[in-house]
């Protein structure tokens, strides 16, 4: 009569303990795919960076706004924006990661010191990346899918953010004049990163069948 009052304990004892491996086992796969997911985007930035076109004189196109936008639409608003603070961090550490104005950089660099004409107006483009990721994020997971609508309006809210961000610190650490910064300097990336958001349009509209919209962290 002892047998079935001793085992059972034990035997339900037994499935607790594998239940509970199992969940830290799927923990632990789930933080390394994140990390490694968050490195990957962190490196493709980077990689987006470094591919430069020519298109004006004193700075060259890249793009790098597709990675970051990305980041955001397939991550998520946390994980997304993980990747671009970490691009940021490794910049930061000294890594070749930022690209350099050219000596021939206009209007919106007179009366800088050179520390800043070679950092300080890059800070709001970077922020601007930390943004839009999450604003992309935050699109995609409010629409629980990728339609017409929500990837639509998570690039164009995402461009206007970087911009929006990006043209802050020049416009209020140089008091620069809306026309000189934005008119005569950077209206054609402003159209060259709008066509790079209708890339991105395309390829999630295309691949939407085999991805998993990001799902809200809260």
């Amino acid at each position: 009569m002892l047998w079935p009052c001793q085992y059972p304990p034990l035997i339900g004892r037994s499935t607790f303990i594998y239940n509970e491996q199992e969940l830290k086992n799927d923990i632990y796969k789930k933080t390394a795919v994140d990390v490694t997911l968050v490195f990957f985007f962190a490196l493709l930035t980077a990689g987006g960076g470094a591919i430069k076109i020519p298109f004006l004189p004193y700075h060259p196109n890249t793009p790098q706004v597709i990675p970051v936008i990305l980041s955001g639409a397939m991550l998520g608003s946390t994980r997304g924006p993980l990747s671009q603070i970490l691009f940021i961090f490794l910049g930061l550490l000294g890594l070749p990661l930022f690209n350099e104005l050219s000596p021939t950089f206009p209007t919106p660099a007179d009366g800088a010191s050179p520390l800043f004409a070679k950092t300080g107006l890059k800070a709001g483009w970077l922020m601007g990346f930390v943004a839009a990721s999450y604003m992309a994020g935050r699109v995609v997971e409010y629409a629980k899918r990728y339609d017409y609508a929500s990837i639509g309006s998570a690039i164009l809210g995402s461009v206007l953010l970087i911009y929006l961000i990006g043209l802050g610190v020049p416009l209020i650490a140089l008091r620069m004049p809306f026309r000189a910064t934005f008119i005569d300097w950077l209206w054609p990336f402003f159209v060259a990163d709008l066509g790079k958001g209708l890339l991105i349009f395309v390829f999630l509209m295309n691949t939407r069948k085999v991805l998993t919209p990001p799902s809200d962290p809260t």
